[in-house]
């Protein structure tokens, strides 16, 4: 083969390695290096009932998540199918992480994430195809589902450890 007959299939391959993207998933972007998040462990659904009031929360194994952040606001990169992600607060405990997912009373009864541990967040496509994912405001230290609003089937976990707040 001749250079002239080389050179093309040599710049097809470079252009070709250039423009691939992650794989699906979700990344967080530490310094301009992005790490992937884990999926978050499928949560069990506990029930708490009372006489005029019960509630349900998804309950994640761990007293806190695989991948600490020292940000206060993190900017996530998604490679995917969901276009929009909310933030949600998790409640430590000493084996576990909760958020709350439902109440019901005598007067009615409300599914979702309590809005007072939500956080919306701001999407922008990207040229590879991906989505920068960012907070709408910044996230005190602790721990953090981010998810699709509807429930946390493609979730994952992480916490946020600054030093001015540990």
């Amino acid at each position: 083969m001749t250079m002239a007959k080389v050179l093309p299939i040599v710049l097809f391959a470079a252009v070709a390695i250039g423009q691939q993207t992650k794989s699906p998933g979700m990344y967080v972007d530490q310094n301009g290096t992005l790490i992937k998040l884990a999926v978050a462990p499928h949560p069990t659904l506990q029930i708490k009932s009372r006489f005029v009031k019960a509630s349900g929360a998804w309950i994640f194994r761990g007293a806190e998540a695989p991948v600490q952040l020292p940000m206060m606001h993190p900017r996530f990169v998604l490679y995917g199918s969901s276009d929009h992600f909310v933030i949600v607060e998790l409640d430590k405990k000493s084996d576990h992480r909760e958020a709350q997912a439902a109440t019901s009373s005598l007067l009615g009864a409300h599914g979702g994430f309590d809005e007072k541990k939500t956080i919306d967040t701001t999407a922008t496509k990207r040229s590879d195809d991906g989505l920068d994912v960012s907070p709408e405001k910044d996230l005190k230290s602790g721990e953090y589902l981010i998810t699709t609003e509807v429930a946390p089937r493609q979730a994952y976990d992480f916490s946020i450890q600054t030093e001015t707040h540990k």
